[in-house]
């Protein structure tokens, strides 16, 4: 149990210095730190001993690297980091295959950002995208290698495509959509330090306009909700995942308030939003989540 909390430790430090450089790359120096300070807060302080340490949890890491490296490469346009974010989403697939849908945002951002703001052409985002398949490829051709040598293909396809969905539909029948409001009011209790920022921070892009790195992380954040949605049961350590954009999108949020206060008047839909997840929270009470 010492051995999987140390790992634990280091794995969310290292995620921490990982977001630390995306929230650099994408916003500047001062959101790259305090995303991985939120983050390494938001996990650490507000989830409890029987949430942390689940492979959830895991599936920030990976999906921040291959985000990191794949906006690196469209910066530096080295196909070698395209394929470096294609095994990073590989691995992302083998903790949990939901997470392989950061594919979806992830494509449309190399496409809109190459096409507008790098004036490349159609031609050469299929070209980087066969890099990124090729790294997402290899790391699944690893892993069936593994099993096909150790006779245990048909039990991890069995697994994957017909054990899992009868095990996430059987979990709360005609409750789930009850289940889901008092667990999601919970999450938005423990996590309103970047909750309400992260909030600001998307209210924002309709008044700055198209903003294809914040809809870059609001589309992992998206994804990240339909993989909690996609296990059906809604255990406060399935939201883990929502953790690491919810860092990012917080601390922008947050040095955009430090660094122009004014700007809260200018956007009241922060406080109506605050006044709707305050009265969601104390309305549905929940041993599980509070």
């Amino acid at each position: 149990m010492e051995g999987i909390r140390l790992f634990d430790l280091l794995y969310t430090f290292c995620t921490m210095m990982v977001l630390y450089r995306l929230g650099t790359l994408l916003f500047g120096i001062s959101a790259g730190m305090l995303s991985g300070i939120l983050y390494a807060a938001l996990y650490l302080f507000t989830n409890d001993f029987w949430t942390i340490s689940n492979t959830d949890g895991l599936l920030v890491l990976p999906t921040a690297l291959s985000l990191y490296t794949c906006c690196l490469a469209q910066e530096k346009n080295r196909k070698v980091l395209f394929f470096l974010s294609g095994v990073f989403m590989g691995c992302v697939f083998l903790i949990k295959f939901p997470g392989i849908l950061i594919a979806l945002p992830l494509s449309l951002y190399m496409l809109i950002d190459g096409l507008v703001n790098k004036g490349r052409s159609i031609k050469h985002f299929w070209y980087n995208l066969v890099f990124v398949v090729s790294g997402v490829v290899l790391v699944l051709f690893i892993c069936m290698a593994y099993f096909i040598q150790h006779q245990a293909l048909d039990e991890m396809v069995y697994i994957l495509f017909v054990f899992n969905p009868i095990y996430a539909k059987g979990a709360f029948g005609v409750q789930e959509r009850m289940y889901l409001d008092l667990s999601l009011s919970g999450f938005c209790k423990k996590n309103v330090l970047a909750v309400l920022p992260a909030l600001y921070a998307v209210s924002g892009i309709r008044t700055r306009g198209s903003d294809l790195k914040l809809f870059l992380i609001v589309g992992w954040l998206i994804i990240s909700l339909i993989g909690v949605y996609m296990q059906y049961r809604f255990f406060l350590y399935h939201w883990l995942p929502v953790l690491g954009p919810l860092a990012l999108l917080g601390a922008y949020g947050l040095w955009r308030i430090s660094a122009s206060p004014s700007l809260l008047k200018k956007n009241p839909l922060i406080f109506r939003i605050k006044n709707l997840v305050a009265a969601r929270c104390n309305h549905t009470p929940c041993a599980v989540c509070l």
